[in-house]
């Protein structure tokens, strides 16, 4: 009997903390998107370039405390790319 009261309240639980999530976000959404769209347009095809752009713009409107700075060595997709099909990809 005690399990069905927790089955039955857990998903109630969850659903109220859940709801109060969005009050601890860091960036917003529609600012998020206007950084992204400005460095999309200042380098189309260059991406290494477009992801040092939007890290600056980034830092410039969160801080250093959020965003760290952009390093090719460090970047994920850089290493995926390069695991996965065996190529150097120089900055």
């Amino acid at each position: 009997m005690r399990w069905l009261t927790v089955l039955f309240t857990l998903p109630i639980f969850l659903y109220l903390v859940d709801r109060q999530l969005p009050r601890f976000y860091i960036f917003d959404p529609a600012k998020i998107q206007e950084l992204s769209k400005a460095a999309i347009a200042a380098n189309p095809n260059n991406v290494t370039a477009l992801m040092i752009d939007l890290t600056q713009s980034l830092r410039k409107e969160y801080g250093t405390k959020h965003v760290q700075e952009f390093d090719t060595k460090r970047w994920f997709f850089k290493y995926v790319f390069t695991k996965s099909f065996n190529v150097d990809v120089k900055p």
